[in-house]
């Protein structure tokens, strides 16, 4: 078994190693990681690592399990087009417990608060928002 960076977690690595994988599109969505086993092997560390990985991975809506079943890739949501208007302000930060109880929204997910002149402040999911500046 192999240890982690000086200042990382090995199950994180293992996790940002996957995310990379499918945030590049090495794994599409829809498709199957391979077996625990194998990524254990690839990543040079113990299957608890990777579960844990995989967790992490769940928590984050890329990937989904089922019982018996391969780990799958999930599909990437749609981006919502934000037109950004002239003298607009970006701040992007994470969601606060209430907001994420009345919208529903994960923690986990970072948020972007627009302001304009003209409108009021809008609060947008990352994940989920595409800006577009004029």
């Amino acid at each position: 078994m192999r240890t982690p960076n000086i200042g990382t977690v090995l199950y994180l690595e293992v996790a940002a190693s996957i995310r990379q994988a499918i945030l590049s599109g090495e794994r599409p969505p829809g498709s199957a990681l391979p077996p625990e086993q194998r990524l254990a092997a690839a990543h040079g560390c113990g299957r608890d690592t990777v579960r844990d990985a995989l967790d992490v991975l769940r928590s984050e809506g890329l990937v989904t399990t089922t019982r018996g079943k391969p780990t799958r890739v999930t599909p990437l949501p749609e981006h919502q087009p934000v037109r950004l208007e002239s003298g607009a302000t970006v701040i992007g930060r994470m969601a606060t417990r209430p907001e994420s109880d009345h919208s529903g929204w994960p923690t986990y997910v970072p948020l972007l608060v627009v302001t304009g002149t003209n409108v009021q402040q809008q609060v947008y999911r990352t994940d989920r928002t595409a800006l577009v500046v004029p």
